[in-house]
Formats: structure tokens, sequence, C-alpha cells
């Protein structure tokens, strides 16, 4: 629960720096931009894995399914499974900072999306493997 906390902190850090910024007119430059998409779309992506994870850990146990009759393995393969979620953002954040894909913010609707520039080997496949 502490981790989906701290990733619900995350994109939530980012939402107010975009609202700061619509409410007095800020114009991000492509740096800030790039750091605050990134931190955004890298939080919701843990986030909805550390969702899946939460629910099928749930699932088990109100079913009292045992992955291992061992405790510790139990409680070994979720937190390897959290582990293995925080890889996952921290990757996705880095290849989202990379120059080679590129994250914009369209003021006229609030939404930070995938740059359509062609120019950059990454953004389709990475907006692919995010949607």
């Amino acid at each position: 629960m502490l981790s989906i906390g701290l990733m619900d902190i995350m994109q939530l850090i980012s939402h107010v720096l975009v609202a700061l910024g619509m409410i007095f007119n800020w114009q991000f430059d492509g740096f800030l931009e790039n750091i605050i998409g990134s931190l955004l779309f890298a939080a919701f992506m843990a986030a909805m894995i550390q969702h899946l994870i939460l629910a099928v850990n749930r699932l088990l146990v109100v079913l009292q399914i045992e992955v291992s009759q061992c405790e510790f393995i139990n409680d070994m393969v979720l937190h390897s499974l959290l582990a293995a979620s925080w890889l996952w953002a921290i990757l996705f954040f880095i290849i989202n900072m990379s120059p080679m894909s590129g994250i914009v913010f369209c003021g006229d609707s609030y939404i930070f999306h995938y740059s359509n520039d062609t120019t950059l080997p990454w953004a389709d496949t990475v907006s692919k493997v995010d949607f």
C-alpha cells in the first residue's frame, strides 16, 4: 500500500505543477515539460502494475490460496513483483527523458501526449507500450 501511495504522490506532484503552470500562465520549456510528463507517465504505469499486484494478492488471500507453504516465499514473491514495478517505472522515466522520445504538453486540452515528431525514433514505440 505504501508503494501505491508513493506512486500516487508522484502523479499528484506532476498534476500540481501543471495546475500552477496553467493558473499563472507559465510556458513550460522542453526540459521541464519532459520531466513532468515523464514522471507522470512513469508513475501511472507503475501504479497500474501495483494495483494489479494488489488485486491478485487480495484474491489469493480471500480464496485462501498460497503460492507456497512458506510465508517467506510468499512475501518474497510479492516484494519481487513490487520491486519489478519500481524498476519498470524507473526504466520508463529514463526512456521518456531520453532525446529519442518526446513528451509534449498540450495546453488547449490540458494533457500530455507523445510527440508526433517523426525524427524521434522511439516516440511511436514508447507510445504503443504506454497504451
